[in-house]
């Protein structure tokens, strides 16, 4: 049996469910079973429209992966001389479909640079069978062994690690967009938006946002109402952040508006400067009494 053989046979034979993989290490972790050629339908029964789509994916991302890892750990044994079938039953993964039982008779080689390839006879069968078991104490399979032949992970692991790390990463970025776009509307947000709780029309905004007090230890701090998001793991919004907010009250136009200095110098809507207490911080500069 030679590659050029392997490829002659599937070329001839369109219609037959045939595959060749090439076993392949990738980096030093990842071993995986790269496709190198197939038959028209076998690339149809993996759920592919052409044999180059299927060439684009490893044998771990075509087959359920745990029926693929212990076909791994079949090989190794295969190879360490044992016992081991060549043919038993599988499951095909195609892409967003079921998954499609077959038996496999499996046919390893070696070319003359010592790649290790399977020549791969598919048939299918009504219903999963199941997997022959692998005694890898009985069969001296050490973890390093297993290591050095099956690697540590596959394309497939990797591929889904990867995409669940760039749904987080997105999820981080959306939840800050939103975090920063929150502080920026509390920044000189008027008290115009911040009704209470029994006149908040948006349900949505009710249940996500509440007007809190800002307490402070140090009584000379004024206390302000502010908006504050509720569910918002790592929020921006800390508490020294919100003991920063002022709400201030012009006594003559009676305007309220939240600010970030203490003493304002003037109102924002009227521009006067006196304040509830009668005096500003203008006006007691002036008299000598500045605070």
């Amino acid at each position: 049996m030679t590659l050029e053989n392997m490829l002659t046979h599937i070329g001839e034979n369109p219609k037959a469910l045939i595959t060749l993989v090439r076993y392949v290490r990738i980096g030093e972790l990842i071993v995986d079973g790269q496709y190198v050629a197939a038959t028209p339908a076998a690339a149809e029964l993996h759920g592919y429209d052409s044999v180059s789509s299927l060439m684009q994916h490893y044998l771990s991302e075509t087959h359920v992966l745990e029926q693929y890892k212990t076909g791994k750990l079949m090989a190794l044994a295969r190879a360490l001389g044992h016992k081991i079938p060549k043919d038993y039953c599988v499951e095909i993964q195609p892409p967003s479909q079921k998954p499609v039982p077959v038996r496999k008779h499996v046919y390893p080689f070696k070319d003359q640079l010592g790649t290790r390839y399977f020549f791969t006879k598919l048939e299918l069968v009504k219903e999963p069978v199941g997997m022959p078991s692998i005694d890898i104490e009985a069969l001296n399979l050490s973890p390093q062994v297993i290591l050095d032949w099956g690697g540590l992970s596959t394309v497939a692991e990797v591929t889904r690690m990867l995409e669940e790390r760039a749904a987080t990463q997105d999820l981080i970025r959306q939840h800050i967009t939103l975090t920063e776009h929150l502080l920026t509307s509390l920044n000189g947000l008027t008290t115009d938006g911040l009704l209470p709780h029994d006149k908040l029309k948006n349900q949505d905004v009710k249940r996500n946002f509440v007007l809190t007090d800002a307490k402070s230890d140090d009584e000379s701090l004024p206390t302000g109402t502010v908006a504050i998001e509720l569910n918002a793991p790592n929020s921006a919004m800390t508490k020294r952040d919100v003991q920063r907010k002022y709400l201030h009250c012009c006594y003559l136009c009676k305007g309220e508006w939240i600010g970030d200095e203490r003493d304002p110098a003037e109102c924002v809507y009227c521009r006067t400067r006196r304040w509830r207490d009668g005096k500003t911080q203008w006006e007691r500069r002036r008299n000598g009494k500045a605070s």
